[in-house]
């Protein structure tokens, strides 16, 4: 005999009760939708690891110490399309007049390596007066940026092809891009249910 309407009222739960289950419910759903941006960072940084190109360890981007009017970087691996290549120390230098900064003037140069983890190339960005450059340069093609470099000139120019890195005149600031610069160190995220929510990424 099949079961009659007041048989199933009776069984539901009562109004508090129902109250009760669907705030967990609701809190249950929001709480899934705070999970999910980190999620697609997860995997997009998962995505990354596998096929993306960055540099596996600090290079140590600094002024040469062979010749202080170069960029140095020392023995390292970097990844490009998912392959890991070791990369050789080298002094890298400036272009002729292409890279000048005039006095007053700072500029930012992305340094890189291509896939042969041999050939280096710095990139210029914008020039700006005052300290903080303008936009930095884009990356070459299958190439893994290193790190930057920012120079400042405060009167007499920066001459690519003979400034030292080391003149007074020059505000340098060397950056090394490492594994960290390409994947975020941990999101916390505030939970919208009664129950803490905490997750690291």
């Amino acid at each position: 005999m099949s079961e009659s309407v007041a048989q199933r009222l009776k069984s539901l739960p009562d109004e508090g009760a129902s109250r009760q289950l669907r705030f967990l419910f609701e809190s249950i759903l929001a709480d899934l939708g705070v999970l999910r941006t980190p999620t697609v960072a997860g995997v997009t940084d998962i995505s990354t690891i596998l096929t993306g190109t960055f540099p596996r360890s600090d290079h140590g981007v600094c002024v040469g110490t062979s010749d202080a009017a170069k960029v140095k970087t020392v023995l390292g691996v970097i990844q490009v399309l998912g392959v890991p290549i070791a990369c050789a120390s080298a002094e890298t230098a400036f272009t002729a007049t292409t890279h000048d900064i005039t006095g007053g003037s700072s500029n930012s140069f992305i340094l890189s390596v291509a896939a042969d983890g041999t050939t280096f190339t710095l990139t210029m960005g914008t020039e700006a007066v005052g300290t903080t450059p303008g936009a930095v340069g884009a990356v070459p093609s299958n190439g893994a940026a290193l790190g930057k470099v920012v120079i400042y000139s405060a009167a007499a120019g920066f001459n690519a092809s003979t400034t030292l890195l080391s003149a007074a005149d020059l505000t340098v600031t060397y950056t090394s891009y490492s594994p960290y610069d390409v994947f975020p160190g941990e999101d916390t995220l505030t939970a919208v249910s009664p129950v803490a929510l905490t997750i690291t990424a």
